[in-house]
Formats: structure tokens, C-alpha cells, sequence
């Protein structure tokens, strides 16, 4: 589905662009918390609703050239690897979807995605520059949390198409600590571990962002100040009016422009909302 408007202007050419990422929420959570502090949250692996993520990853070690005494060293590190991934944090964003790099689909655009994570339609889609989104989280996080980004695939987690056991020789073991081990190999799994899901999600089409802190300490719960990153509010299709002078205060804070979302004949309309 594709957006339908009365004339162009700055924000429709925003929303149809590569840049543009969607995230979507509660209107309680946007107007008491995200918009008022002008900041997000990283979320927990461990609260998620796919047992694929919250659930031990239980990684395996294969390799070779081990001794008795690398037992421990194997047992601890995998350890360290399930400890680094619980104590990881994420954002989940919405992206627009191409065919043949030709637009088919703007990310604000899913009812599901309404129905399921902004109230039923009565919540809000936050607008961001995916360019200036990472930037300020490198700069804000990047000292203390290793940054990774990417498109989330979907596929069967019982087809194992690559190897993801941990793989380590008796040298590596001999020299690296298990923490550097379990560094290492989290960042050379990170599509395993982060970055793929079921099939049953794919239509939400999914750009995720995960801060993997350095010494363990827990990012979930972590906030990132969003100033220069934050284009758009778009208001869902059962927003009700008496928030609309909030949003209006909100937006003027936030220095962006609002619209909403309207169903008419099938297909949605991006409105100005004045009254």
C-alpha cells in the first residue's frame, strides 16, 4: 500500500524516501515519555514476545587443538556469550519497502502495526532519519557499546544454512580471554544473534538497532536523546481530538509537524489536522 495525499510537500517526500524510519507506540508512552523527554529506550531481549529472542541462545563450541584444561575456558566462554547478549539492548524501527528500488510500500502504512504496537490505531508513529538516528547514537553510546545495525531477516530457525556454534582453536584459547572470545564472536554472528527472526514477522519489514555494551553492563533501559533525528509525528486513524493541543505543545517542543492518518475507500490518506 502506497501513501495517497492532496499535494506533495516536505514530509510526504521524507516518508518516501530511503531515509525514513517508523516506530510506533502507545499515545500515553509518545506524550508522557518519548516526546515530552525527547529521548528512547532501548529494549530488553529478554522482555520481547519471540521465544527466539528471549529464550537461551545455548551456543555450541566446535574447534580444535583443545586440552583438558580448555574445558572450563570453552564452558566459560559460551557463558560470557549468553551474558553479553542478555545484557545487550535494541531499538526496533519500521522501514519503507522496495521492489526493484521502486517504492512499494511506506513502513507507516501497516495496519497490523498499528493495531498491534500503537493501541489500535489510536496511538502514534514517530518519523525518524534512519542517517541522523545512528549518528546520534554512535556519538551518545559509542564509547562505552559496540553499535550494530541492520535489516532483520526472516527464515526458518530450524534451517541451519550456516554454521553458529562458537568456533575456537586450543591457540585462542590459550592467549584471548573468554570475554574477548565472546566479543568476537558476537559480533561475527550478528545476523544469528540479533538480526533474525521468524517468518511469521516478516511483513513488519524490520531495521533494528543493538548497543552490545563492552564490559556487561546492561544497555536495556538505556535512553538516547533523538533531537536532531525525529522528521515527522503521524497521528494513527482513531487518534482522538482531545489530545490533539498536546501534540500541538509536543510538536512546537520537538520543532517537527504532525499529521494523521485517515481510512477512506480502502486506502489511507495523510492529512493536516487542525480541529
Amino acid at each position: 500500500m502506497k501513501l495517497q495525499y492532496n499535494h506533495e510537500d516536505e514530509i510526504t517526500r521524507f516518508i518516501s524516501s530511503c531515509d525514513a524510519l517508523y516506530h510506533f507506540t502507545r499515545k500515553d508512552t509518545a506524550i508522557e515519555h518519548i516526546l515530552d523527554n525527547q529521548t528512547l529506550r532501548f529494549g530488553d531481549f529478554k522482555l520481547t514476545n519471540d521465544p527466539q529472542e528471549y529464550k537461551s541462545k545455548m551456543t555450541s563450541a566446535i574447534g580444535w587443538g583443545w586440552e583438558d584444561s580448555h574445558l572450563d575456558k570453552i564452558a566459560e566462554t559460551t557463558f560470557s556469550i549468553e551474558k553479553l547478549v542478555k545484557s545487550s539492548g535494541f531499538i526496533s524501527l519500521c522501514q519503507n519497502r522496495y521492489e526493484d528500488d521502486q517504492l512499494v510500500e511506506e513502513g507507516c502504512l501497516k495496519s497490523r502495526m498499528w493495531s498491534q504496537y500503537a493501541e489500535n490505531h489510536t496511538g502514534i508513529c514517530l518519523v525518524f532519519s534512519k542517517q541522523a538516528l545512528m549518528q546520534e547514537i554512535e556519538n551518545q553510546l559509542a564509547s562505552e557499546h559496540q553499535i550494530l545495525s541492520d535489516y532483520v531477516t526472516y527464515k526458518d530457525p530450524s534451517v541451519k544454512l550456516t554454521s553458529t556454534a562458537l568456533s575456537v582453536d586450543g591457540y585462542q584459547l590459550s592467549t584471548c580471554s573468554p570475554e574477548q572470545m565472546a566479543s568476537d564472536y558476537i559480533i561475527d554472528s550478528k545476523d544469528h544473534v540479533f538480526f533474525q527472526k521468524q517468518p511469521d514477522y516478516k511483513d513488519e519489514n524490520e531495521f533494528r538497532i543493538v548497543a552490545v555494551a563492552k564490559h556487561y553492563k546492561p544497555v536495556c533501559g538505556k535512553f538516547i536523546n533523538f533531537a536532531q533525528s525525529l522528521k515527522a509525528i503521524i497521528l494513527g486513524d482513531a487518534f482522538p481530538k482531545v489530545y490533539l493541543p498536546t501534540i500541538k505543545a509536543l510538536c512546537e517542543k520537538n520543532n517537527v509537524p504532525y499529521r494523521k492518518l485517515h481510512w477512506e475507500k480502502s486506502r489511507y490518506v495523510l492529512l493536516q489536522w487542525n480541529k
